[in-house]
């Protein structure tokens, strides 16, 4: 009997301890292999989240702890005492407000449709299915209806953070405000990542992690897929051309052999070859003559660049001037570059906003799209993220050089070639005008900021058939970006 109770007293503190090992399961940091600007530490009913500040990276934007909503109030006031700047999310949230149609899209391919409770700027919805939704809107993105939010009893907003800009009256409110800073981050895949992070809001992180896994095998197969076909073509060019090289070296070799040979060494003609030289320094005279009238003409071409440039007052700006001298490196070593840009096309972005042509700094996502499709972007050794403000005549040194153009934009795009040089004469010199290499998204006929930000493999395997580095049938896989018509 004695034996007996002690076994059962023996089982009864083995379970205990098999339960206290159990509520006690360490957080394991979420592998993010993309994402620079999210951290995300899981544990079995709440997950911490950290944002980094974009402009910042070495301060924290924001913190989130998103807990079970089954937890018991005693365990929700413990987590808060370890994480007491963190902002408090009951998940699955139930009740939330996306800012953009980016991210509504994106509940919708989570299967979290039911948690939206409208949205701002519905105005802007493009994709089909969206539309279907009938969602509310809830005002401009940039000053909603605060009333109305609350109202709804929205429990969170998803909205993008700007510099030095804070959604004050959200936060007077008490409504919690998801700093959705995906869209600065540096690299398709890494803001494809951030799927993982809504899905744990809305419940659906087993959903978001396998989509996302998906995303990351195709994306980095067609990646792979590129570069081998690149490497091919190289090592091909590379192959022809020095066999041709080591044959019109041998024949140098036997021509100049030959001539040695044949030619005495007292021979009259020698002298006369020296008086020839001394006269060839008058026609390089000429040459510079005429090359002096170059120039000249290339001001001709840009006659009306004096026009929109930045004011001389801008142009003292110290900011201005680091910028300018930057991108002046970097475009000497872009124009230097040797392995890069013999094969690769060279790509130009976009369109002039008045005076200023914005362009993706060296270290943007579209600046990484494009090396990823093969193509040589001409602001790659810049070391910047953001968009670079470029007056109208750098820009257009850097499109001369460029073998395709891609644009997108909304209603104002041009509808043909004519009416594009028709914005201005320069652009009809452009080598990708003058080849018919220009292509445009009208973004307000396709969803392309709906689709492309969480799914960027059909945006990768887009950019590779515009910039020709793969044989894909361009008439039959293009969803968002489409040859600007000849006529």
């Amino acid at each position: 009997m004695c034996r007996l109770k002690q076994s059962y007293a023996l089982l009864v503190a083995g379970l205990l301890l098999l339960c206290s090992c159990a509520s006690s399961v360490s957080p394991t940091a979420a592998p993010l292999r993309y994402a620079k600007l999210l951290r995300m530490t899981d544990a079995p009913d709440h997950t911490w989240v950290e944002i980094l500040n974009p402009w910042d990276t070495t301060q924290v934007l924001r913190q989130y702890l998103l807990v079970n909503q089954a937890m018991s109030s005693v365990a929700v006031k413990a987590l808060q005492a370890q994480h007491p700047a963190s902002v408090l999310l009951h998940t699955p949230l139930q009740r939330t407000l996306p800012q953009s149609t980016v991210h509504a899209s994106l509940a919708l391919r989570l299967e979290a449709q039911q948690s939206l409770v409208g949205l701002c700027d519905t105005a802007y919805i493009v994709a089909p299915e969206l539309k279907e939704l009938h969602l509310p809107d809830f005002g401009r993105g940039d000053q909603p209806n605060v009333e109305r939010i609350v109202a709804a009893k929205t429990q969170a907003c998803l909205f993008a953070p700007f510099e030095n800009a804070r959604y004050e009256s959200l936060e007077r409110a008490q409504i919690p405000v998801v700093d959705c800073a995906d869209y600065l981050e540096t690299s398709p895949l890494g803001r494809a990542e951030w799927m993982r992070f809504y899905g744990r809001l809305w419940g659906k992180s087993q959903l978001a992690d396998s989509l996302f896994a998906c995303e990351v095998r195709s994306y980095e197969r067609l990646k792979q897929m590129v570069h081998s076909t690149l490497v091919q073509t190289t090592s091909s060019r590379l192959s022809r051309s020095t066999s041709c090289e080591a044959s019109q070296r041998e024949r140098h070799s036997k021509m100049q052999s030959t001539s040695i040979a044949k030619i005495p060494v007292d021979t009259p003609n020698v002298g006369g070859h020296k008086k020839n030289l001394r006269r060839n320094p008058k026609n390089v005279g000429d040459f510079s003559k005429n090359v002096g009238d170059f120039p000249k003409n290339v001001g001709e071409n840009f006659e009306n660049v004096g026009e929109n440039l930045d004011t001389p007052r801008e142009k003292e700006n110290p900011a201005y001037k680091a910028m300018a001298s930057r991108e002046e490196k970097s475009s000497i070593a872009s124009h230097s570059t040797d392995s890069v840009s013999h094969r690769a096309p060279r790509v130009w972005l976009d369109l002039p906003w008045q005076s200023t042509w914005y362009a993706p700094g060296g270290h943007s996502y579209l600046a990484t799209l494009i090396a990823d499709a093969g193509g040589d972007y001409p602001l790659r050794h810049n070391d910047q993220a953001g968009s670079l403000p470029l007056p109208l005549e750098r820009a257009w040194q850097y499109a001369q050089t460029a073998d395709v153009w891609i644009i997108k934009g909304g209603d104002e795009l041009p509808p043909n070639y004519a009416a594009l040089t028709a914005l201005s004469h320069v652009y009809a010199q452009f080598p990708a005008v003058r080849s018919h290499r220009v292509w445009v998204c009208p973004t307000m006929q396709v969803p392309y900021y709906e689709h492309t930000p969480f799914a960027p493999t059909q945006l990768l395997r887009e950019w590779c058939i515009m910039l020709g580095t793969l044989p894909v049938d361009a008439t039959t896989s293009l969803r968002y970006f489409h040859p600007l018509p000849r006529h």
